[in-house]
């Protein structure tokens, strides 16, 4: 039997990854800059094209929903490589794993949650009205707070609503270790499930677009084992960067004319058998980002040295995801009690002054917050063992 082991095959850390998850973060950050032309839950006389530098960010723009899937990707491959041999041959207990997540989620999570609680009230007496996530309520926020937000009891997004991720992401680590400890999951187990998710998203979107992303990722970890154990990696590199560059190429091209996939559209969605969006979700996330993982971390196999320039990105990552909306809510207190419309957020030098602000606080609570609070968490654990 061929062995399955990642340990040993690869590096020990991918940090091509890691900034790429820190550009993700933004492109979530861009697609969300729309927020601030909500009026409610919905925009109002609203320019997409007129956005900031939207030339430049035009897929960020348009299709930054998308790196929240990426996300899910990434999160498949690194907990695969990681975890998987330690939990099938029973070397991590399921009480420190979830320590280890728990120590990594958590406290942030906790944070922001509690700050936009106070700053939508604030929102609420200035505007009458919360911005652009409606259902601020009780019953929300204990969803909220136990990170259960996104499993199928929410009536709508709420609060820090973009943590629905991070809530799937909960669902997502405590399914995997159930079932690489209790079923031993294989190659073809994993693209099942990869295809059950898809299937699951007209049921559950949320949970089945979490499931499908993070088994592709999981399908890429094992494939890129399987290169590493062969010896083959150098072989396919740089064949298989060109085929992804022309997949991104042609993809690019689709997103801003819609005509790359007419041939696609016309045998999938106009004969009934899948709609437009569920095109864009089978291709992007289970074959171009998929591929654009593997080449990540096939370069990463044959890179020698330490972390790369633009590794903060990573670090940050989850800071500035968690913490944009919230600084989003502060920008738009402030224009509204200063007395601007919605219209001074088509400004580049707003733009810039929230993305510098966003930057800047990101590294210092990352630095501040989250890395010294997941230390002091461990560190209780190890002492308590």
């Amino acid at each position: 039997m061929v062995s399955t082991r990642f340990v040993g095959n690869g590096p020990s850390y991918f940090y091509i990854m890691d900034v790429a998850r820190g550009i993700a973060a933004l492109a979530v950050v861009l697609w969300h800059w729309q927020h601030f032309f909500f009026k409610g839950a919905l925009p109002v006389s609203f320019d997409r094209e007129s956005q900031p530098l939207y030339d430049v960010f035009f897929l960020f723009y348009e299709k930054g929903w998308l790196a929240v899937d990426f996300f899910f990707i990434l999160s498949g491959f690194i907990f695969f490589w990681l975890y998987y041999d330690s939990i099938r041959e029973r070397k991590i207990s399921a009480w420190k794993f979830f320590l280890l997540r728990f120590s990594r989620l958590y406290p942030l999570h906790l944070l922001t949650l509690l700050l936009v609680v106070f700053l939508q009230w604030v929102a609420i007496r200035l505007h009458g009205q919360a911005f652009v996530y409606p259902m601020n309520d009780v019953y929300h926020f204990f969803l909220n707070l136990f990170l259960v937000v996104a499993w199928g009891f929410q009536k709508g997004f709420s609060f820090n609503a973009p943590v629905w991720s991070v809530s799937v992401e909960v669902l997502l680590y405590a399914l995997f270790f159930l079932l690489v400890w209790l079923l031993r999951l294989r190659f073809w187990h994993i693209l099942l499930l990869a295809i059950l998710g898809f299937w699951l998203q007209g049921y559950a979107s949320l949970v089945g677009r979490g499931i499908f992303a993070f088994y592709m990722g999981g399908v890429v970890c094992f494939v890129f084992s399987a290169f590493n154990r062969r010896g083959i990696a150098s072989r396919w590199i740089w064949g298989l960067t060109s085929i992804c560059f022309v997949m991104w190429g042609v993809t690019l091209f689709h997103f801003r004319s819609g005509r790359a996939f007419n041939l696609f559209d016309f045998f999938l969605r106009d004969q009934g058998l899948i709609t437009k969006v569920q095109w864009v979700e089978l291709w992007t996330v289970g074959v171009l980002l998929p591929v654009s993982v593997l080449c990540m971390a096939l370069f990463e196999s044959r890179r020698l040295g330490g972390p790369i320039p633009g590794k903060w990105l990573g670090d940050i990552s989850y800071s500035s995801y968690l913490l944009h909306f919230p600084l989003q809510l502060i920008f738009f207190i402030l224009a509204h009690w200063l007395g601007f419309d919605d219209k001074i957020f088509y400004s580049s030098g707003v733009w810039f002054a929230y993305f510098l602000s966003l930057i800047f606080l990101s590294l210092a609570f990352h630095r501040f917050y989250e890395r010294p609070v997941q230390r002091l968490i461990r560190r209780y654990y190890r002492d308590w063992e």
